[in-house]
């Protein structure tokens, strides 16, 4: 490998692409531990997702969320975005994968030939209602159960909800996995997709830290990987979830916050109001029924905990 100190990165190099609620913002608080790796500032702007399109999302509390955080600022800013010594800059948006059709594109168009993506993978049912129990317990989501949110779905996507509301739609990794496969799986530079397990990234975090590391070419190093992100479950208190969802919605309270307190702290401190929740076993079989392509690639990808997506198809 080339001396990183005769490197210098000016933009990303390293894509998460997704999938939400499945691992993305934890492995991106792994991944910035390393030495020769280094957070962009956002870490998730999804400009290339979403930075082309003229999208004002309408669900509730869209505008103060994902309205605020979308960039689409000119190209010369993605380009500077990463600029530095360190070997990789890595950027996260789960927006990528999803968005594929545009994204896919815009990532020819703005990324480096040399350009890595990860995409961290989770059971397709767990994913779906741990989002609906992120929005809920955020006090955005209003249906008050699941399946009544699943009814709701098609309508929500047609309003414009932005993508974190599409539970059942984020879930369908085949047709995304494909598409990335295709344009950056194969070819002269070797397979540049790489598919991680939720659930062996969770329960063996060296195992696959160490694995990502081979993969990229990187030294051996220490991760810290007791810090849980952006937990979900149900309430152990409504009192307590309700303060916390109300402070959250107001900016200047969510601003200090923010200032004063890391990610990992903030979350630490919501998760201790949180318990394992999933979805009813009628729901789970429903869904589980329309996610047979899915749950044969979990399977493989789980088996595997790190996986080239060309080992897939």
């Amino acid at each position: 490998m080339d001396d990183p100190e005769r490197i210098r990165v000016t933009q990303p190099n390293v894509l998460i692409i997704g999938a939400a609620r499945a691992g993305s913002t934890y492995l991106a608080d792994l991944l910035g531990q390393h030495p020769q790796v280094r957070l962009s500032v956002p870490k998730e702007t999804h400009f290339l997702g979403l930075g082309e399109h003229d999208f004002a999302p309408t669900g509730p509390g869209d505008a103060s969320t994902i309205g605020r955080e979308m960039r689409r600022t000119p190209a010369e800013w993605w380009a500077s975005l990463g600029e530095g010594p360190e070997l990789f800059v890595l950027e996260s948006s789960v927006s990528t994968m999803y968005f594929h059709e545009r994204s896919i594109r815009r990532i020819r168009q703005y990324c480096t030939d040399d350009v890595r993506l990860v995409a961290v993978l989770r059971d397709p049912v767990d994913r779906a209602h741990s989002a609906y129990t992120y929005l809920s317990n955020r006090g955005f989501e209003t249906a008050s159960t699941f399946e009544l949110a699943l009814a709701e779905e098609p309508q929500r996507i047609t309003d414009g909800w932005q993508h974190l509301w599409h539970y059942e739609a984020m879930s369908r990794y085949g047709t995304q996995l494909d598409a990335f496969h295709q344009a950056f799986g194969v070819g002269h530079l070797g397979d540049r997709l790489l598919c991680v397990s939720f659930r062996r990234l969770t329960a063996e975090p060296e195992f696959v830290m160490n694995q990502i590391c081979e993969w990229m070419h990187l030294p051996a190093a220490t991760f810290t990987t007791n810090r849980k992100l952006n937990a979900s479950g149900a309430p152990r208190s409504a009192i307590v979830q309700r303060a916390i969802a109300g402070a959250a919605q107001l900016a200047p309270v969510q601003k200090l916050v923010k200032q004063a307190l890391p990610l990992h702290v903030r979350d630490r401190i919501r998760g201790m109001n949180l318990a394992d929740a999933s979805a009813s076993a009628e729901t789970r079989n429903h869904l589980r029924s329309s996610f047979e392509r899915e749950l044969d690639l979990m399977g493989k990808i789980d088996a595997a905990g790190v996986m080239p997506s060309g080992d897939l198809v």
